[in-house]
């Protein structure tokens, strides 16, 4: 009998550190990959067709770091930024990235902004876009969801989409539990899913991103 290959399975020093920057490139490739799951987890499950918007926009598609359509035809957009560092600007660019999106195609745009850790909440980065230049004759006063990971049950994660559960070591953790032991339970319980539900290649893919 031929045995079923087994994904590799990081030791506890490559995971000891659950706030890594390499978060942010992973979580756009694993998003490109899994569009739906992060919609489930971020937005809403997706009642109708789910397409990966190859926006023809290099201002955008250079930089957005997920950018899903809604509908057959295309009825609304999410927008997705995945933050792991602080940035003074991030806001101004969700900004630039809604209007060209919402120019490009003309349907309504949502803008999801995900914060990976607390060092990534940055002041500027508060949900809220307004200025006025000139009081009275035009305003800008845009709003966006913000999502602070570290925030959200892990329960939301271990429970949730496959696309979604390396997210899991980011999330908050069982009260009352010291922390090195409530990593080591949320890992095992990764692992687990992972080896019952996801073949050996994704499963190794998203233990790296859940690792990185």
């Amino acid at each position: 009998m031929t045995a079923t290959p087994q994904p590799h399975i990081p030791s506890h020093s490559q995971w000891s550190n659950p706030w890594p920057h390499r978060f942010d490139a992973s979580l756009k490739d694993l998003g490109r990959e899994r569009p739906a799951s992060f919609l489930t987890a971020f937005d809403g499950a997706p009642a109708g067709p789910v397409s990966l918007l190859n926006v023809d926009l290099s201002a955008v598609s250079k930089a957005a770091d997920l950018v899903v359509g809604l509908g057959d035809p295309l009825q609304e957009i999410v927008h997705m930024e995945f933050q792991a560092s602080p940035s003074a600007t991030k806001h101004a660019d969700v900004l630039v990235y809604n209007a060209l999106l919402y120019r490009h195609y003309l349907v309504p745009v949502h803008s999801i902004v995900v914060l990976l850790r607390p060092e990534a909440a940055h002041p500027n980065l508060n949900g809220l876009i307004h200025y006025a230049p000139r009081p009275g004759r035009g305003k800008i006063d845009h709003s966006y969801e913000l999502v602070k990971i570290w925030e959200k049950p892990v329960a939301e994660f271990l429970n949730g989409p496959l696309g979604t559960l390396p997210l899991a070591t980011l999330a908050k953790l069982a009260d009352g539990v010291p922390v090195v032991d409530a990593l080591a339970g949320v890992i095992h319980q990764i692992v687990d899913r992972l080896l019952r539900e996801a073949p050996p290649d994704q499963a190794e893919k998203l233990l790296t991103t859940a690792f990185c």
